[in-house]
């Protein structure tokens, strides 16, 4: 459980509108502080301030050439599919220019990954959760894949094709709790054309009881 106070929200959120150049006072009718302001951490960061806030908590003593800023770069880095001078440009156009940017980037990619035992657990899957007696026909946890774009292979391989977006891709399975949005598993990556029943098959559900139901969608089909 991760602990974080209104002072440390607002750390993170003064960190994000000085990035984002936002006037601290001033008539602009794009005011900061306004309902859609998280809506616009979701469209540019991916995540919520809340769920920032709590991601470095998480890394910020981990390696301390890290700053508040630096996560937000990577997290622009990892949401923004686009070229590194948009990037630079959602970011206020870092000193150390495409350099420092990648560097910090991609060192904070690697401290994120570094935390997935600590987060992603599947324990947690029956948080807030309802008490039950024996079997139950309802789910603790939804699953589904999700593809990723990347860059084309060589030699070319129609294995990575995917059929979401008709390039080259990697397939991931999630799992997420009902009663929680804890995310409980991933496994991953796969070539995007893997089917996603196999998957399945050979990951979550060796890791649950054998009569335990989850959601999944039209995917995962034959079982």
């Amino acid at each position: 459980m991760i602990e974080i106070s209104e002072d440390d929200v607002k750390e993170v959120d003064d960190v994000a509108r000085d990035i984002l150049q936002f006037p601290k006072e001033g008539t602009s009718r794009y005011q900061w502080d306004c309902k859609e302001r998280d809506s616009r951490y979701r469209a540019l960061f991916g995540a919520p301030l809340l769920v920032i806030t709590a991601t470095w908590q998480l890394i910020k003593n981990i390696d301390n050439s890290i700053e508040i800023k630096h996560l937000f770069w990577a997290l622009v880095f990892l949401k923004v599919y686009d070229t590194e001078d948009t990037h630079l440009r959602l970011v206020g156009w870092p000193k150390g220019g495409k350099k420092e940017f990648r560097e910090k980037s991609w060192r904070v990619v690697e401290i994120l990954a570094q935390q997935k035992n600590r987060v992603v657990r599947l324990e947690k899957r029956r948080e807030n959760a309802p008490e039950r007696d024996g079997f139950s026909t309802v789910s603790y946890i939804v699953s589904d894949c999700a593809d990723f774009h990347i860059n084309e292979p060589r030699p070319f391989e129609p294995k990575w094709k995917s059929v979401k977006f008709n390039g080259p891709g990697l397939k991931y399975l999630i799992a997420i709790a009902i009663y929680s949005n804890n995310i409980c598993f991933t496994a991953g990556p796969y070539p995007a054309t893997e089917s996603e029943s196999t998957i399945t098959k050979q990951t979550l559900l060796r890791h649950i009881p054998r009569r335990e139901p989850i959601e999944v969608d039209k995917g995962p089909g034959g079982w």
